[in-house]
C-alpha cells in the first residue's frame, strides 16, 4: 500500500492474485479511498464499475483488545452487485492463506 494513510486518504494496494498461466504472480494495483481508525481499523469501499456490475465492496481489516491477546477481523461485504457471490468466492482461499500467514509472523512461527 503506497499514498496518504489517514482516513480519506488516496492509496493504491498492489494485490497478487495467484499465479499467471507462465507461473508468474498475477498483479493487479488498484486505487483506493481509505478508511483509517488509528489503531483499530484499516479498509475501503470503493465502487465498483457498471460493466462488472455496479455496487461498492466494504472491506476492513480491525483490530480491537480480547483480554490479553488481539482479535483480528478480516471482512469483504460486496453491496449491490449481483455478482456478488462470484467475487467473494475467488479471493477466499487468498484471505485465508493471508489470514494463517499474518498469525504465524505475528506469532513468530
Amino acid at each position: 500500500m503506497t499514498g496518504d494513510i489517514e482516513d480519506g486518504g488516496n492509496v493504491t494496494i498492489t494485490f497478487i492474485f495467484g499465479t499467471t498461466e507462465d507461473g508468474e504472480p498475477h498483479v493487479m494495483t488498484i486505487p483506493h479511498t481509505l478508511i483509517y481508525q488509528e489503531g483499530s481499523v484499516i479498509g475501503w469501499s470503493d465502487p465498483f464499475p457498471d460493466e462488472i456490475g455496479g455496487g461498492h465492496d466494504n472491506h476492513l481489516y480491525r483490530v480491537e483488545a480480547c483480554g490479553d491477546q488481539t482479535l483480528f477481523v478480516q471482512s469483504d461485504e460486496i453491496v449491490g452487485n449481483p455478482y456478488a457471490a462470484n467475487f467473494v468466492s475467488q479471493p477466499l482461499p487468498m484471505y485465508q492463506t493471508f489470514n494463517a500467514e499474518l498469525k504465524a509472523k505475528i506469532q513468530g512461527q
